[in-house]
């Protein structure tokens, strides 16, 4: 996905973060279950579009797609993002201090 390719090139840019850093690799992995599970959801929304109420249908699987992603972003992008905000105040203060 290029959401993910995107995330994940960010994410290598960081200095500390390479394919080997296990937090990478674990939040690489969860990637491609979100995919996995997308993939199902797609799957399971149109084997029962001609079953019943389209809408409530189309309800869940919003519900559902909603629940994966905010599950990820407070698991992995929300620590992420925090910890590189973390990084960015230490070289400010590193900076600040020298001068």
């Amino acid at each position: 996905s290029t959401h993910v390719d995107h995330e994940e090139t960010i994410m290598l840019s960081r200095p500390h973060v390479t394919d080997e850093y296990g937090y990478f690799r674990m939040h690489r992995q969860e990637h491609e279950r979100i995919i996995q599970k997308l993939n199902l959801l797609v799957e399971e929304c149109f084997s029962l579009e001609g079953q019943g109420n389209t809408p409530d249908i189309y309800r869940k699987f919003h519900k559902k797609l909603t629940d994966i992603f905010e599950e990820h972003d407070r698991l992995f992008d929300d620590p992420f993002i925090a910890s590189t905000q973390h990084e960015s105040t230490r070289k400010s203060e590193i900076v600040s201090i020298s001068i």
